[in-house]
C-alpha cells in the first residue's frame, strides 16, 4: 500500500483547472438604403453548432479524488460521550464522558458518494438517486467489501473510522470550538435532519462544514464505524477499537430522517452488520 508520504503529496498537488474559449466571428453587414432592419445571409460555410452531451467523471477522476479528499487530523487528547449541551436519546449509551486519546489518522471530507460507491463497485443501491448524493442501503457487510476493492484501486488502505476517531473528528478535533452538533451549535446550518430534508438526502457538502472543514459529520446519512458496539467503561483510553467481538456495529452523525437528538455529537446507534438502511451510509478513513 501506498506510504502516507505519498498521501501528504498528493494532498499538496496544485489542482490545474483547464479553460477553454470559444471564438465568435462576427460578419459585418451594410443595410440597403432605406431599410431599417437587416437579416444576415446564411454563408455557405458557416459553421454547425454541435451540442455535446456532458458525461461524468471517469472512474480515475473519481478515485483521484477521493484521495485528495481526505484530511489529516493531528491526534490528541478529548472528552468522548455525554459532555455539556447535549442530550443522550438512547438512554445512557454515551455516557460517561472520558478522556480518549487518539493518534494522527486522515479522514475524507465528504461521505462516500454514489458516484464513487457505483464507480468501485458497478452498481447503485441507494434509494434517492443522484451522483452527488450520499450512497446509502449499505450494510457494514457492503462497506468492507467496497473498502477492499477500493484499496485495490488506489493502493491505499481505505478502511472506516473507530467510533473514537470518528467523535473526535466531529468536534473539531485540536481545532474545536466545543460546539454540541459538529460545526454548530445551530443544526440547521450543518445538517440535513428531520426538521429541514423534506425526507430526503441531500448532495453531500451543501451545509457549513465543521472547524476541520468536514461536512455532514451531522445529519444527510448516517456513518459506519468499525467498531462493535460496547460500552464506555470498559472502553481504553488510548485508541480504542471496541469490543473484539458483538452483534451490532457502531453508527454515528444522525440523518435526514432522524431527529434533533440524535445529532448531537455524543449520540450512538448501531445496527446489525448485514442489514442496510436508506439513512445509513460511510465515510471513509485512513491511519497515518
Amino acid at each position: 500500500m501506498k506510504t502516507v508520504r505519498s498521501m501528504m503529496a498528493i494532498l499538496a498537488l496544485a489542482v490545474s483547472i483547464e479553460m477553454g474559449a470559444q471564438g465568435v466571428i462576427r460578419s459585418k453587414i451594410t443595410p440597403a438604403p432605406k431599410v431599417t432592419h437587416t437579416t444576415p445571409s446564411k454563408s455557405k460555410t458557416q459553421k454547425r453548432t454541435v451540442q455535446t452531451r456532458k458525461s461524468g467523471p471517469s472512474r480515475k477522476q473519481l478515485l483521484d479524488k477521493a484521495v485528495r479528499d481526505m484530511v489529516r487530523v493531528e491526534g490528541g487528547t478529548y472528552t468522548m460521550g455525554l459532555t455539556k449541551g447535549m442530550q443522550d436519546i438512547m438512554g445512557g449509551w454515551a455516557s460517561p464522558a472520558h478522556r480518549v486519546t487518539v493518534s494522527s489518522f486522515f479522514i475524507s471530507k465528504y461521505e462516500v458518494t454514489q458516484a464513487l460507491w457505483r464507480a468501485v463497485m458497478g452498481s447503485n443501491p441507494s434509494r434517492f438517486k443522484g451522483d452527488n448524493r450520499p450512497v446509502e442501503k449499505v450494510s457494514w457487510d457492503d462497506c468492507q467489501l467496497f473498502l477492499s476493492r477500493l484499496r485495490t484501486l488506489t493502493g491505499y488502505s481505505f478502511r472506516l473510522p473507530t467510533e473514537a476517531e470518528w467523535e473526535y473528528a466531529a468536534r473539531g478535533g485540536n481545532r474545536s470550538r466545543g460546539y454540541v452538533f459538529s460545526g454548530s451549535d445551530n443544526l440547521y446550518n450543518v445538517a440535513w435532519y428531520e426538521g429541514n430534508s423534506d425526507m430526503t438526502t441531500h448532495n453531500v457538502g451543501g451545509l457549513e462544514p465543521n472547524e476541520l472543514g468536514l461536512y455532514d459529520m451531522a445529519g444527510n446519512v448516517d456513518e459506519w464505524c468499525s467498531d462493535f458496539r460496547g460500552d464506555y467503561t470498559a472502553s481504553p483510553a488510548v485508541d480504542p477499537k471496541g469490543p473484539a467481538t458483538g452483534d451490532t456495529h457502531i453508527v454515528r452523525g444522525g440523518s435526514w430522517n432522524g431527529s434533533l437528538g440524535g445529532c448531537y455529537i455524543c449520540a450512538r446507534g448501531s445496527m446489525i452488520p448485514n442489514y442496510g438502511k436508506s439513512d445509513t451510509g460511510l465515510r471513509l478513513a485512513l491511519s497515518e
